[in-house]
């Protein structure tokens, strides 16, 4: 499970992800859409709920997620998961991956 790092209350770096197939190639996105959530690892409060990610290069498996405001705001371990959906049908696209945020030094 890959771990993504993140300061709090940071926006940025954005959440770019590029989906790769089994062989190792970046997976043709073309015709889905996107969401993300994550939820605390401890309590299982859902910090994000099937919010919509962007495409960055569809054909070549790249989308992101633009971090909202308070979206960071709480340190933590959280699992987050990648759905895509085409053609009416949700498929996760993406094993679980976690996030950890750390609590800002000043």
């Amino acid at each position: 499970m890959e771990t993504v790092y993140y300061v709090q209350d940071a926006v940025l770096p954005e959440l770019t992800v590029t989906l790769y197939d089994e062989d190792g190639n970046a997976t043709d996105l073309t015709g889905y859409t996107f969401t993300f959530s994550m939820l605390n690892v401890v309590d299982g409060t859902v910090k994000v709920d099937a919010a919509s990610m962007t495409a960055v290069d569809l054909s070549n498996g790249k989308i992101k997620y633009v971090w909202a405001d308070g979206d960071l705001d709480t340190p933590g371990e959280y699992y987050a998961e990648i759905v895509g959906t085409v053609n009416s049908k949700k498929e996760p696209i993406e094993e679980l991956f976690r996030i950890i945020i750390r609590k800002k030094l000043n």
